[in-house]
């Protein structure tokens, strides 16, 4: 009989705590879900209720973001200090401002945006952290599939632009190289080369009349001063040999030069056909635009060099004869000079 009344007692003693526990649930606190999520197009916030010491809200922001044109998923994490009176919730970060939210077991509105973005009264649907993690989840791979379709795309584009600007600089270089090959064509040396032998031709002339003064058995003094006169317009003339040395000079370091350019010119010609012109439109005209400017350039470069080294050797040798005409009439100058006296 004592042992059936204490197993009562006892059984009337768990009803009662259950009565008590209950009773506190739901008349002393409010009755809050594990979590809540609110949920945009580019924005996943989840908000976590702590109760350890002290009432507090762990807020998980997802947010895409567009970084070169890829979007891109940026997370941040705060917390904030919370007290509860009834469905009215408070939080408090660091001691600043404050937000105001209403809550309940269902659903919590924040009054007050707790972050960019988000408007004010925004509802946030109760979630347990397995269905914020899903919804995550699901984020992150659709930001992922989005960021690699951009990507293919940027990829598209940028192969497409540098086609389009290498087959640009591609017509530039042709044009250039056609340009630089007529420049390269009216480098001649036909100039130099007919003033040299016109200065050779009066060279001799005046020789000519050298010879004749020396020749005579005999000169008077205003003879000899013609004479010398001659000899004297010779140096003028076999001085002025240098003149055109140094034009053809000057001539030949353009030449140089150009002929650098247009060298240049060609490998890099050379470097986007290899590259991209295959992939052009029109490739086919091209390359026979291609190899017909590599044609002229070429032609250029060698006839450029065939006309400088006859115009040097040219040059070189009437300059060889005019320095030996000078020679002969100093020669007889002297000798006229010696024979009668002067």
């Amino acid at each position: 009989m004592k042992k059936r009344n204490l197993v009562i007692l006892l059984l009337v003693l768990v009803v009662v705590a259950g009565l008590g526990f209950a009773g506190f649930r739901l008349f002393g606190a409010t009755d809050l879900a594990e979590g809540y999520v609110y949920e945009e197009e580019n924005l996943l916030l989840y908000a976590k209720v702590t109760q350890a010491e002290e009432i507090g809200v762990e807020i998980t922001e997802w947010r895409v973001v567009t970084e070169k044109g890829i979007p891109v998923l940026k997370t941040r994490e705060d917390a904030y200090k919370a007290t509860v009176d009834e469905h009215q919730l408070t939080l408090q970060q660091d001691g600043e401002k404050k937000w105001s939210a209403s809550v309940t077991k269902e659903e919590l509105i924040l009054h007050d945006p707790v972050t960019e973005g988000l408007a004010a009264d925004s509802k946030w649907q109760a979630s347990d952290p397995a269905g914020f993690e899903s919804k995550r989840k699901a984020l992150e791979e659709r930001v992922q599939q989005q960021a690699e379709q951009k990507k293919k795309e940027q990829a598209i584009e940028e192969e497409r632009v540098r086609i389009a600007e290498a087959g640009d600089k591609f017509k530039r270089l042709k044009a250039d190289l056609q340009e630089n090959s007529e420049y390269l064509d009216a480098t001649q040396f036909s100039d130099e080369t007919s003033v040299a032998e016109n200065q050779l031709a009066h060279m001799q002339s005046l020789l000519e009349e050298v010879r004749m003064y020396a020749e005579q058995t005999s000169m008077n003094r205003m003879e000899f001063e013609v004479m010398q006169a001659t000899v004297d317009s010779m140096k003028v003339i076999r001085d002025g040999a240098g003149t055109i040395q140094e034009n053809i000079d000057r001539k030949k370091t353009g030449m140089v030069n150009l002929t650098e350019i247009l060298e240049s010119d060609v490998a890099e010609l050379d470097k986007i056909w290899e590259q991209v012109i295959s992939q052009l439109p029109d490739a086919k005209s091209q390359e026979e635009e291609y190899k017909k400017v590599k044609e002229t350039v070429a032609t250029a470069i060698a006839q450029a060099k065939e006309r400088l080294a006859a115009g040097e050797q040219t040059v070189a040798k009437t300059k060889q004869d005019i320095e030996a005409l000078y020679g002969n009439a100093t020669a007889m100058l002297q000798q006229a000079k010696m024979k009668n006296q002067f």
